[in-house]
């Protein structure tokens, strides 16, 4: 399976959302993946379950891949931008 983050740790550079606009904090491309499907999932009112479920994964895959802990295939990422109802390439 191809994943899309390989092995290497590329960073970037968020707003952190406890620090009350005084601070940003670095996180890797896998988290901020992880930090928008968290995002679009609540937007949409989903539960880690119901997306879980949708995908065929379990609740604690899709947890990891929130938390930037685990690398979704690229047929997983294409499948959770469907539910989420966005483009493929506004998850990174």
């Amino acid at each position: 399976m191809l994943s899309l983050f390989g092995k290497r740790k590329n960073t970037g550079v968020i707003e952190c959302p406890k620090c009350h606009g005084s601070g940003s904090i670095v996180v890797t491309n896998a988290q901020m993946f992880g930090i928008k499907v968290l995002n679009l999932r609540k937007k949409h009112k989903l539960t880690q379950l119901d997306v879980a479920k949708q995908l065929k994964i379990s609740r604690t895959s899709l947890a990891n891949m929130e938390a930037g802990r685990q690398n979704p295939p690229l047929e997983l990422i294409h499948r959770l931008a469907k539910i989420l109802k966005v483009e493929t390439k506004e998850l990174f």
